[in-house]
C-alpha cells in the first residue's frame, strides 16, 4: 500500500510542477496570435524576459534552424546550433518545433541571443533580415518551504491535504490509489 501511495504522491508532485512551468512562444512584434513562425524578412521578433527553467518555443519550416548566438552581432563564429532544419515535431508548414530551456548558465550571461544561420546554411543571411531573438534572463522565483506539517483530512481516509496543492490533484491521487488497490 505504501508503494501505491508513494507513486500517487510522485504523480501529484509532477503534475503540480508541470502546471507552474512557463512557456514563451516566439512572436513577431505586433503579432496578435499566440506565436509566430520563426522566419526571416518580416517584423522583428518580440524580446522575451524569461526566468531560469522557463521554456522558449520555436516553430519553423525546413529553410531555417535555431542558433544560440555568441552575441547580438550576427557573427558567424562562437555560435551553437540548437536545432537543425529537420528536427521535426511541428505541424503544417512549420514542420519543425524546438523547445529551449533557459539555464543557470544563461543567467550568468543575463542576455542570450538566437538567430537562423540560413540561407544557405552558415551564411547567417536570415540574421540580417530580422530573424533574431533576444532573451533577457532572470533568476527563477523561489518559494519558501513550509515548516508546518500537513494535516490529515480525516481519520478514516488517511489522505493528506497540503493547502498549496490544488484539490483536483489531491482527488486524482486519491482516485489512483483506489484504482491500484
Amino acid at each position: 500500500m505504501s508503494l501505491y501511495l508513494s507513486i500517487a504522491a510522485l504523480l501529484v508532485a509532477q503534475t503540480h510542477a508541470a502546471a507552474h512551468e512557463k512557456m514563451h512562444h516566439v512572436k513577431m512584434i505586433g503579432e496578435t496570435k499566440m506565436m509566430s513562425s520563426w522566419k526571416a524578412g518580416g517584423a522583428a521578433f518580440q524580446p522575451i524576459a524569461a526566468k531560469v527553467g522557463e521554456k522558449v518555443m520555436f516553430h519553423y519550416n525546413a529553410y531555417h534552424d535555431v542558433q544560440k548566438m555568441s552575441d547580438s552581432s550576427c557573427g558567424k563564429t562562437g555560435n551553437t546550433e540548437m536545432a537543425n532544419n529537420s528536427i521535426g515535431g511541428g505541424s503544417g508548414a512549420d514542420v519543425n518545433k524546438y523547445l529551449y530551456t533557459v539555464t543557470a548558465a544563461d543567467l550568468v550571461a543575463k542576455t542570450i541571443y538566437f538567430s537562423c544561420s540560413y540561407y544557405p546554411a552558415g551564411s547567417y543571411d536570415h540574421c540580417g533580415k530580422n530573424q533574431t531573438l533576444t532573451v533577457t534572463v532572470s533568476a527563477a522565483a523561489t518559494t519558501p518551504a513550509s515548516t508546518a506539517a500537513p494535516k490529515a483530512t480525516s481519520a478514516t481516509s488517511g489522505a493528506v491535504q497540503n493547502s498549496k496543492m490544488p484539490l483536483l490533484l489531491v482527488s486524482v491521487a486519491g482516485s489512483l490509489v483506489h484504482l491500484l488497490k
